[in-house]
């Protein structure tokens, strides 16, 4: 259990850093890099950020905004990094063509 808890010390830490020093950015940053399939829980992000509000540092809307959009930004990452594998392009010679109805 020790492991563990280095573990998630260790990213409380990182998490604490980033937002701390890059603001709003760095809710965005955490949280594309949680969303694009990176271990990095959006269970220390959040509840940090959502301290942060409370003490007047962030408002809640901006933190909402910063969120989704690093959602956003770290699935569309994860999504492109993905794709060319799942459904790799076939040339344009293979493709079927358009059957002509009467």
């Amino acid at each position: 259990m020790d492991i563990f808890y280095e573990i998630l010390a260790l990213l409380s830490r990182f998490v604490i850093w980033i937002i701390g020093s890059l603001g709003y950015v760095g809710i965005v940053v955490a949280m594309a890099i949680e969303s694009a399939c990176i271990p990095l829980p959006s269970e220390v992000i959040m509840p940090f950020s959502g301290y942060l509000v409370s003490q007047g540092r962030f408002t809640l809307w901006g933190v909402s905004l910063a969120g989704a959009l690093g959602c956003t930004l770290g699935s569309a990452v994860a999504y492109a990094a993905a794709e060319p594998r799942v459904h790799p392009r076939a040339p344009a010679s293979e493709t079927p063509q358009r059957v002509k109805r009467p």
